[in-house]
């Protein structure tokens, strides 16, 4: 079944998805934000007009939406940069702290750690009677 769902015009999404960001990234640091702007508006004007499958319809809305985070960029307040600078010292901080624990070595065994066969276990001659 899996074979055949291939060869029937299988697309991989992710893919294509990601294509379509990188272009629009491309795009708008080439022509700058309207670029995204006007080709916004004018899909818009194409999901208006009815005339498409499904299929169109929804790769469409999918491309509008990429387009739209690239002509309305978010601006950092000082609050969205003292987030990144937490979360990078917190990363970082994991990092170390794996690393330690990945490298240094474990201390010397205590007699509680002792595995339970370690010592000997002396058998003793039971007399049948």
């Amino acid at each position: 079944i899996v074979k055949i769902a291939t060869l029937v015009g299988y697309k991989e999404p992710f893919k294509s998805i990601g294509k379509l960001y990188n272009r629009a990234f491309a795009m708008s640091l080439q022509h700058g934000v309207e670029y995204s702007s006007r080709h916004v508006a004018r899909m818009e004007n194409n999901l208006q007009s009815g005339n498409l499958t499904p299929g169109e319809y929804h790769e469409l809305q999918q491309k509008i939406a990429i387009l739209k985070s690239f002509s309305h960029p978010k601006v950092l307040t000082a609050e969205d940069d003292k987030k990144i600078y937490t979360h990078v010292a917190l990363h970082i901080g994991l990092i170390v702290a794996a690393l330690i624990l990945i490298f240094l070595p474990a201390e010397g065994k205590s007699e509680e750690d002792e595995e339970p066969f370690d010592t000997p276990v002396v058998a003793k001659v039971v007399d049948d009677k």
